[in-house]
Order: C-alpha cells, then structure tokens, then sequence
C-alpha cells in the first residue's frame, strides 16, 4: 500500500494504521451501504410527513445535509 491516498473520510484512520487491503474495501462498502440506508430513510420521512413537514424539523434538515455531504462522498469515489 506504498503511495495510497485516501480521500474518503471514512477510510482515513483505516490508512494510518496500514489495514489491509480487504479491511479498507470492507469500510468503504459499509460507507456505500449505510449512505443507501439514509438515503431511504430520508425519502420516506419525506413522503409521510410531506416536504414542508419534513423541513420544519430543524433535525431532519441537519440529518438531510449529512446524507447529502454522503452522497457527494460516494459519488465523487473514494481513491485509493
């Protein structure tokens, strides 16, 4: 793993302490999965409390931009 570089926020600590190389597919695949997971979440907070409802809860907007800030993570690629 000489010259690796991680972008991904989530295998940050994973490359400092020299993981192996399946360790690190293992966190990323898990990042995919929990981003899938919120991403479903948010959609159906949304559809049973409506888009005004939804963005007047100050913590649903919070838990929005995490999951955004997520999927900008997972679609810009992790490299390694």
């Amino acid at each position: 793993m000489r010259g690796a570089r991680a972008t991904c926020p989530s295998a940050v600590n994973v490359f400092r302490y020299r993981a192996p190389r399946t360790v690190v597919t293992i966190v990323i695949q898990l990042n995919l999965v929990f981003t899938i997971i919120f991403i479903i979440e948010m959609w159906i907070k949304n559809l049973v409390m409506g888009p005004c409802g939804y963005v007047s809860d100050w913590y649903n907007v919070f838990d929005c931009l995490l999951v955004l800030l997520s999927i900008v993570e997972v679609v810009r690629g992790c490299e390694i």
